[in-house]
């Protein structure tokens, strides 16, 4: 199990086990504002595409709100989102390319220091 950042635009590649995690885009984030008021949560939903070598790149979207899903499942890997920063702040313009994923990468036997952030 490991736990890891990823900005807009990055690829983590975990080289042991051939696999490669993209964040692509912030598709929505219509999370509640820090100093607004809201009548629900909000959800922020963020595209990641998963390959693994030789095979076609898989598009992935996952949701910060409950109700929609957090993990996917690629390849016996289960990929969750934890955490999209900044938080937005109310009449506070966000900068798409400055997002920035806290994901989990759960499967038998690989560790954090097996993977390389690169563009």
């Amino acid at each position: 199990m490991g736990r890891f950042a990823i900005g807009i635009g990055q690829k983590v590649s975990i080289l042991e086990q051939a696999l490669h995690i993209r964040f692509v885009s912030v598709l929505e984030d219509s999370r509640c504002a820090l100093g607004a008021q809201c009548i629900w949560e909000g959800n922020a939903a963020l595209q990641v595409q998963l390959q693994k070598d030789g095979l076609e790149p898989t598009d992935y979207i996952l949701n910060s709100a409950a109700r929609y899903p957090a993990t996917l499942h690629y390849q016996g890997y289960s990929l969750t989102l934890n955490q999209l920063e900044p938080y937005p702040q109310a009449k506070v313009p966000q900068d798409k390319s400055s997002y920035c994923a806290w994901l989990t990468l759960d499967k038998d036997g690989w560790q954090p220091q097996d993977a390389a952030v690169g563009q």
